[in-house]
């Protein structure tokens, strides 16, 4: 545990400017706020699922990424950076898988209704195995391109990694994420597999069914993980440095602006957290432990609630 507290001491020793940072939180607090009051994510992105829809989340996202990047670049005196070509073409080419998959939900809440089918089911699971499908061939291509010498692939390497700290640290916020299930948001939110809702798919039963679930539901936090710890901080590091981390939070930040302010919120400091890792040790298991570890506590909250406090959803 004290080592990732020194991490993070590290980072903000070394890059905190009170510009930047105050700036920073002027930025997020200003489009968080903004979001929630008009609902911005949940009513003009959210139904869109087509090439527009792609569009308008490449510049929502860019908005994000572009409006903290090019602004701490310009403070802190690193402008050779914004002349580099390849920061752009990189910054580009995440940003835009981002804003495919964010598009590519039109089956996400299929198995809202009771009457589900086997290909409701099929649905289900590629909703959730979608991140994969678009996110690792194109990445393992740019870091062919881009980064042959790094190991692994952004973060995703198996050798010499220990873990035991980051059961730690989910052992430690496990007690605020028992807490904050039980607000009206988390209830309405969570679990995200709700067995009562639906029937019976390939004569599965329905805890089978949530086990097959919840396996793609994990997979999807390490897409997670590998798109902005990984690509966003690991493979911008030869590019940027330490100042790949604040841009990679404010995106973070601004793909939770469809689900409860709390979790946008968390999503700040648990991204920079995160992305300190990442920087630090050059993978991304600590992040993907933390993120699932986190995710299945929120399920199994919700069905504690449901079938336990009978808690209505």
């Amino acid at each position: 545990m004290k080592t990732i507290i020194n991490y993070i001491k590290d980072h903000i020793r070394d890059d905190f400017n009170p510009f930047v940072y105050g700036y920073f939180l002027l930025f997020l607090i200003t489009s968080i706020s903004l979001n929630y009051y008009f609902e911005f994510e949940n009513h003009f992105l959210d139904p869109k699922h087509n090439v527009l829809g792609m569009l308008l989340f490449f510049l929502f996202y860019g908005f994000a990424y572009y409006g903290i990047a090019i602004p701490k670049l310009l403070i802190q005196k690193q402008k050779k950076i914004l002349k580099n070509s390849e920061f752009w073409i990189k910054s580009f080419l995440f940003l835009s898988l981002l804003s495919i998959a964010a598009a590519l939900h039109f089956f996400a809440n299929c198995m809202k209704f009771s009457q589900i089918n086997d290909y409701t089911f099929i649905f289900r699971l590629l909703n959730q195995f979608k991140c994969a499908m678009i996110y690792v061939i194109p990445l393992i291509i740019i870091k062919k391109i881009y980064d042959s010498g790094v190991s692994g692939l952004y973060g995703l390497k198996f050798k010499g990694q220990n873990l035991k700290v980051y059961f730690l640290l989910l052992l430690i916020v496990s007690p605020l994420i028992i807490g904050a299930s039980f607000t009206p948001d988390f209830l309405k939110a969570y679990p995200r597999y709700r067995p009562w809702f639906v029937g019976n798919a390939f004569g599965l039963s329905k805890i089978s069914m949530t086990g097959i679930f919840d396996m793609f539901y994990a997979l999807d936090f390490v897409m997670v993980e590998l798109m902005f710890r990984g690509a966003f901080v690991i493979g911008m590091i030869a590019i940027m440095g330490k100042e790949a981390i604040l841009p990679m939070v404010s995106t973070y930040a601004f793909i939770h602006f469809g689900k409860p302010m709390g979790e946008a919120i968390s999503a700040v400091f648990g991204g920079f957290i995160l992305g300190v890792i990442a920087y630090r040790t050059k993978h991304i298991w600590g992040g993907c432990i933390i993120h699932i570890g986190i995710a299945f506590l929120m399920e199994i909250m919700g069905f504690i609630q449901f079938y336990l406090l009978q808690l209505k959803r």
